[in-house]
């Protein structure tokens, strides 16, 4: 195809000018063109201007066939004699009206340019109005179905710019407490605002000291990563609050809560959660794959508790923390004499839903049952699995090594089972299969062998076995991942565990 260019494209009537051989012909030939170019000089109009505009429809589809024949008839006219030539320039010069009708070259170009100028101005005047003009913005419908599960429709509604009136102050704020929230519901795995609220609740009404505890330390662990700018998106789902949360509330329970001087010792082990949790990160993230679990929180709890047997301001509940109170047995009947402990409907029942409040170091089964309801505007299934992780591990503490009622219905051997079948049944592994659903179960009762293990080893010492066999039982499952049908799910993709098995 032929490019047009923005000069002018005059398209003149040639066909009447005579070629040089009728010129060589008989004088009576020459008479008759030259009336004739007589006749076609007085009907003569102003040459229409063809401009790049309106080129498409002055012009024939055959573009290169028109400008060969143009360049013919020019050459054609090159040929005149010189003296036709003379004679058609004084018959132009002799009628000055004539002259006057027909624009010159220098005219037609002063109207190009002109007509270019006012399209310019028309098509500058339509984009600055489509420029300006304001995009519709997008409405977003909420359900009820946008605030279960991780709530990701309510994020993009974060992240408008109109949202809050487009306060920045106000929008920085709100996130933040959104992102604390998640932090706490994260303890379990929730990663839900909503959830995270509903739990503090739970724990107000049980102790609200110990729950302004935990909310203090989710705050500063929390704003601790904000200002150390570390990701921003675990930021968001809470990752660097869970252990602060913890923090706060073991240090405010086996020590003295009603004293405000905990106050301090609580933010600075929050603060130092933070960067364990970073550190640890690097190491088992990284290298090995797997997540470090709470293991950011027992480290942190264990160095304030140990340490406050030596402070002078600052003490531990003898009470909590005594080599008597975490052994499993004091007295051992004898082999002839096995008898098996009597335990009620109602130690094994509250034991079931106190077991999950002490996750949260609550020992009330109202608060349990709270706790169920949070983690189920997350994820049903991981409110079963913490159930189902309760019962497992409370029938195999009280019917399998026989350990005391009093234990069993305070839920202290069922809470490290509760964090393992949250794990292992469908958070780092997809519910596929029979196998994960044999491995939740086995990993359940060794949780609870190890975290009697683990209470006579920190017996001496007067330490409590905190979420440490949950970590390390997971550690070790979370290992063998990739065998056959056992699908793990990548740390960088979790979600739900409705989430895992959809993919």
């Amino acid at each position: 195809m032929s490019s047009v260019s923005t000069n002018d494209i005059v398209v003149c009537k040639t066909d009447e000018i005579p070629s040089a051989f009728q010129m060589a012909a008989s004088p009576e030939q020459n008479v008759r063109f030259q009336s004739r170019n007589e006749e076609s000089i007085e009907i003569q109009t102003p040459l229409p201007c063809i401009t790049a505009e309106n080129v498409s429809t002055h012009l024939n589809p055959d573009q290169d066939d028109i400008h060969d024949k143009q360049d013919e008839r020019l050459s054609k006219t090159r040929t005149l004699p010189s003296s036709q030539n003379t004679n058609t320039e004084s018959r132009f010069n002799d009628d000055p009206k004539k002259q006057q009708n027909i624009p010159s070259f220098t005219t037609l170009q002063k109207q190009r340019q002109q007509q270019l100028e006012n399209d310019s101005d028309e098509f500058e005047s339509f984009i600055d109005s489509n420029q300006y003009r304001p995009i519709p913005k997008k409405k977003y419908r909420l359900s009820y179905r946008s605030f279960i599960g991780t709530m990701s429709e309510i994020e993009e509604i974060y992240a408008q710019d109109d949202f809050l009136c487009g306060n920045k102050l106000f929008q920085h704020i709100f996130i933040f407490i959104d992102s604390v929230f998640r932090g706490i519901g994260q303890v379990m795995f929730a990663n839900n605002p909503l959830s995270g609220i509903i739990i503090m609740i739970g724990l107000l009404i049980e102790n609200w000291k110990l729950a302004l505890y935990g909310l203090l330390g989710t705050c500063v662990s929390t704003l601790t990563a904000h200002m150390l700018k570390f990701n921003y998106n675990s930021i968001r789902a809470g990752l660097y609050g869970f252990n602060g949360c913890l923090v706060g509330m073991g240090i405010g329970y086996f020590s003295f809560p009603n004293s405000p001087y905990m106050i301090g010792p609580i933010v600075i082990m929050s603060i130092f959660s933070t960067i364990v949790f970073m550190v640890i990160g690097k190491i088992l993230v990284q290298r090995l794959q797997i997540s470090s679990f709470t293991f950011s929180f027992q480290i942190c709890t264990w160095i304030w508790l140990l340490g406050a047997l030596k402070y002078r301001y600052f003490f531990v509940n003898g009470t909590i923390l005594s080599p008597n109170m975490l052994t499993t047995r004091v007295d051992k009947p004898r082999f002839l004499n096995v008898s098996f402990s009597h335990y009620s409907i109602q130690d094994n029942v509250v034991g079931f839903f106190t077991s999950i409040g002490q996750v949260y170091f609550t020992e009330n089964p109202y608060t349990g049952i709270i706790i169920l309801f949070g983690l189920c505007i997350c994820s049903r299934i991981l409110s079963f699995f913490a159930f189902f992780g309760a019962v497992t591990g409370q029938l195999t503490a009280a019917y399998l090594l026989g350990l005391p009622a009093t234990a069993i219905h305070a839920g202290l051997w069922g809470f490290n089972s509760v964090l393992t079948c949250q794990a292992l049944g469908g958070m780092f592994f997809v519910l596929y299969g029979y196998k994960i659903w044999f491995i939740t179960f086995f990993g359940s009762i060794m949780t609870v062998l190890v975290q009697a293990a683990v209470s006579a080893f920190l017996a001496p010492v007067g330490m409590p076995t905190l979420t440490f066999p949950f970590t390390l039982v997971c550690w070790i499952f979370c290992l063998i991942a990739g065998s056959k049908d056992l699908i793990a799910v990548k740390l960088s993709a979790i979600s739900i565990p409705e989430d895992h098995y959809h993919r």
